[in-house]
């Protein structure tokens, strides 16, 4: 068992991905990380330059 702050999830195994996925989907976006984890957010999308808004941006990226 998987618990943190936004939510408790059993482990993957072979019976219960029905499940588990709509479960870590939902822990992702929580913690603003689903968009990384399915790839639809690379780092390479990040804004560059020293703006306030573009470090912010980046620090949030990496945060997560």
């Amino acid at each position: 068992m998987y618990k943190s702050m936004y939510g408790s999830i059993e482990k993957l195994s072979l019976d219960n991905y029905d499940t588990w996925k709509p479960c870590i989907s939902a822990i992702l976006s929580a913690i603003l990380a689903l968009k990384i984890v399915t790839g639809e957010e690379v780092e390479d999308d990040l804004p560059i330059g020293n703006s306030p808004a573009n470090i912010a941006k980046r620090e949030s990226h990496e945060n997560r």
